[in-house]
């Protein structure tokens, strides 16, 4: 994965990641499941494709990133979605 983040974010740890991706999960689908690292994404109730484009547009803007395709096709877990996250940044 390569850095395609803004210069001016700050470090972030795994935890902080994993909150914000959260919490955007939240906003997108409005669902309230309890998620963890492990957590698989097609197994949520709310996963569909319209919603993970507008996941990923979501986590791309709080994280000032951009996915590659590549990347996206590792996403299977919650857990999966935080390392890519924090790899591109950096972290």
């Amino acid at each position: 994965m390569r850095n395609d983040r803004a210069p001016t974010e700050k470090h972030m740890d795994k935890q902080e990641i994993f909150d914000k991706t959260v919490a955007d999960y939240r906003e997108v689908f409005d669902d309230d499941t309890p998620l963890s690292a492990q957590t698989v994404l097609s197994d949520l109730k709310s996963w569909d494709s319209m919603g993970q484009v507008t996941f990923l547009a979501k986590l791309s803007k709080t994280f000032s990133v951009k996915f590659r395709m590549k990347d996206i096709l590792k996403f299977r877990t919650v857990g999966d979605v935080v390392d890519g996250i924090a790899a591109i940044m950096g972290q």
